[in-house]
């Protein structure tokens, strides 16, 4: 087996973020046989990150970020 690699998620808590987080989270546990950890951390304060979380971040080789719509990004009104 390769070398293991940790990768750090970070993530959607929210329960509607859920659905479309799965699918990602899958694929990536599919390079776990090749040595890929993922990580992720508790819910997190809105205004810092904990210095846990800084941790995990840096002692990860790999970070990946999943960003999810929380607010509509433009109102559309068609004609």
């Amino acid at each position: 087996m390769a070398k293991a690699i940790k990768a750090f998620v970070a993530k959607s808590f929210a329960p509607e973020d859920e659905a479309s987080i799965q699918p990602i989270l899958g694929f990536l546990e599919t390079f776990s046989p090749l040595g890929l950890i993922l990580e992720s951390a508790d819910h997190a304060e809105s205004e810092e990150v904990s210095t846990k979380v800084k941790r995990m971040i840096d002692d990860a080789g790999i970070f990946v970020a999943i960003f999810t719509k929380k607010y509509p990004i433009c109102e559309f009104t068609p004609d």
